[in-house]
């Protein structure tokens, strides 16, 4: 479902998979964030010129002599001082370097280390303006859930038939079958980080299997006694796997072992007619009685499948469907709250420590193209020939039996990862057996509460394999994806296997599904209404207000990295914008009798002062504010112009009308006094704002 359906709480929050102090999260929605990031970008790149520029302040310094040095010295230092950007004083030295090359003035020692310090500050900052965005994380992030609607589902009773069929059972079949569906676009390879796997918070569970395992029942009932299967799903937590974020001793584990076994059919089965359809024959399969009866599965035989009708043709008849029936028996070994119309399993499949299902797999009027080898898909029976127009045919293989049989035992765990090593779980058993108390791996009733939440929702859901058939019926199975119009495609030697992990799979998604749908709460007022109730103690409501997801609708940051973002960038920025202040400051109040050459040459290395001094060196001007971000002429003043009678050595020379005059030269002198007045006042109150630009 799209996360567009959920209420996802907007502000900060601990995301614990990062821990108390990195996880404290920001959540905004996706425009709100993309300003932000936007805004971090401009930052940070404000931040890079500012450090670029305190680099250049100190280096220009470190550098400064008040000896007679050549050009390049010269020109270095005005490149420093004037290089507004770590890529733009890369340039400027590359090129001076490049310039002096044929010069013996060792440009490249001299300037290289330079440029290659210039150039890994325009990268680095380059780079963190690009990777800003990783404060967040990438097209979706995690997000929590409000959990105001918070509700368990569940079926408490079948007191209203009415609501089960028309409420429940949809509900429950569409969440299997989006579960499912969920599978099949998400646990392929490599399809993880597809647009469709965007919701929980591990897009899959991985699980162990084993494909030779040894029989799990009384081994005259299994068809093979090395090639079974196991699926171990391993211990599945509740906030990394399942989403309910908490702090480490908040979680808790639960585990899911499946062993499954191909059955043999032969001596337990028989033809019976039907006594309500005459003509009827049926195929009985007695592993145990159900419900009353003394057997557990009938079907009609092959030769009630369509492929037997008069005139029979694939194009005017509907298309043969596999069928899939299921029992199922609950170990409560000692007590437990299994419904008394349960599966009485024969001895050989009895489980103390396991439940039991057992599966059974018909495939009326469905021809196989090839023979299948495979345990619970055995077509080897000769079929019709098939044939088109131009009257080519081709075999085709019916299913060796009425119906074929598998069997799987189901093992549940539940785990306390903040207890003693072992103490921590119970043992493997069966899902409603209660007998092994919570209190015996739970330390407090807060603990408690939250293992009697997950495992109340996981009955009351009913996330077993054997609940996904019961559901969805034949779509659980993957051997369809070849079945077209009653043809069966090839299908795989270890196709039963390949079918019980999609299984299994489909349960982990459905187990991901209810924990998240607890939190949206129910979609509908009949749900709410007859199939819903309201958290029992304070640690359920927490554990629905603390329920992750996956959304490219919102974006979440990383606050802690925000704040070293911003601190550290504000810093650079605020020392950029002082620092001349501040050295001047102290060289006036520690240390006011001795001139500082290398500030001196700083202030005259702006652009704008050696502009002054081009001028002034050729007696243009009459010049105040000397010591300033901007000097100034007298009013009306007229400077130099560029000579270009050779344009490849332009020069500065005065203007044509231009001489010298005595009134000029008296200004220049109370523009003197007025720069002596204006230094005791800086001595007084301080110096005027200075920029580095």
């Amino acid at each position: 479902m799209d996360s567009n359906s959920y209420s996802v709480y907007l502000g900060f929050w601990t995301n614990w998979s990062h821990g108390k102090i990195n996880g404290v999260t920001w959540t905004l929605t996706r425009q709100d964030g993309g300003l932000l990031i936007a805004f971090l970008a401009i930052f940070l790149g404000a931040a890079g010129r500012s450090f670029w520029r305190i680099s250049c302040f100190f280096i220009h310094r470190l550098l400064s002599t008040s000896a007679a040095e050549d050009a390049l010295y010269h020109q270095r230092q005005a490149i420093l001082r004037n290089s507004d950007t770590a890529f733009d004083g890369f340039w400027r030295l590359l090129e001076t370097s490049y310039g002096w090359r044929k010069r013996d003035a060792r440009p490249f020692r001299r300037l290289l280390p330079l440029c290659a310090y210039a150039f890994v500050i325009a990268l680095c900052f380059a780079v963190a303006g690009i990777f800003s965005s990783r404060v967040t994380t990438d097209t979706v992030s995690e997000v929590l859930l409000t959990g105001k609607n918070c509700a368990s589902m569940g079926l408490n009773d079948l007191t209203n038939l009415s609501y089960y069929g028309t409420v429940w059972a949809p509900y429950n079949t569409q969440r299997v079958m989006s579960s499912l569906n969920y599978v099949n676009q998400c646990y392929r390879n490599g399809s993880e980080n597809s647009d469709e796997c965007h919701l929980f918070i591990k897009p899959q569970i991985p699980s162990t299997v084993i494909t030779n395992a040894s029989c799990p029942f009384a081994s005259e009932v299994c068809r093979t006694q090395d090639a079974n299967i196991i699926v171990d799903t391993g211990y599945i937590d509740s906030h990394e796997h399942l989403g309910i974020n908490s702090p480490p001793q908040e979680r808790f584990q639960i585990r899911s072992k499946y062993q499954c076994a191909p059955i043999v059919t032969e001596g337990f089965n028989e033809l019976v007619n039907s006594t309500e359809i005459p003509g009827l024959t049926l195929r009985r399969y007695f592993y145990g009685g159900m419900s009353g009866n003394n057997f557990t599965y009938e079907v009609p035989t092959r030769e009630y499948s369509p492929l037997n009708y008069d005139n029979y043709t694939w194009w005017m008849s509907a298309r043969p469907e596999y069928g899939i029936g299921i029992s199922a028996q609950y170990s409560v070994t000692n007590e437990g709250n299994a419904a008394s119309i349960q599966w009485q399993a024969l001895p050989q499949f009895k489980r103390d420590d396991a439940d039991v299902s057992i599966y059974f797999l018909s495939a009326p009027g469905i021809l196989f193209t090839e023979e299948s080898n495979d345990l619970w898909f055995a077509a080897h029976q000769k079929g019709v020939n098939i044939s088109n127009e131009a009257g080519q045919t081709a075999p085709s293989f019916m299913m060796d039996d009425d119906a074929s049989v598998l069997a799987c035992a189901r093992q549940y765990q539940i785990c306390n990862p903040n207890m003693p090593e072992g103490q921590r779980c119970q043992p493997l058993r069966g899902w409603l057996d209660n007998s092994y108390r919570l209190d015996e791996i739970t330390q407090n009733e807060q603990q408690r509460n939250r293992l009697q939440y997950i495992r109340d929702e996981q009955i009351g859901n009913n996330d077993e394999t054997h609940a996904l058939v019961v559901f969805a019926g034949m779509g659980v199975l993957q051997a369809r994806d070849r079945l077209s119009y009653g043809m069966q495609g090839p299908l795989e030697s270890n196709q039963w296997q390949l079918e019980v992990e999609h299984w299994v799979k489909g349960s982990m998604a459905s187990l991901q599904r209810i924990f998240v749908n607890k939190a949206r709460g129910p979609m509908s007022n009949e749900l709410r209404e007859y199939f819903s109730a309201p958290p029992n103690n304070t640690e359920e409501s927490k554990m629905c207000r603390n329920q992750k997801i996956v959304s490219s609708l919102y974006s979440s940051f990383n606050v802690l990295g925000l704040v070293i973002i911003f601190v550290l960038g504000g810093i650079l920025i605020l020392l950029d914008w002082f620092m001349e202040y501040l050295i001047d400051y102290y060289q006036k109040t520690f240390r006011p009798k001795r001139p500082d050459y290398a500030s001196a040459e700083w202030n005259a290395t702006a652009t704008i002062q050696l502009q002054r001094l081009a001028h002034e060196g050729l007696g243009l001007g009459h010049w105040s504010r000397v010591n300033h971000l901007t000097p100034v002429t007298l009013p009306g003043e007229k400077l130099g112009v560029l000579d270009i009678e050779d344009a490849k050595h332009p020069l500065l020379r005065p203007p044509p009308d231009w001489k010298p005059n005595v009134a000029q030269d008296l200004r220049r002198q109370d523009t003197e006094r007025t720069e002596v007045e204006d230094e005791k006042a800086w001595a007084t109150d301080g110096p005027p704002f200075k920029s580095n630009a």
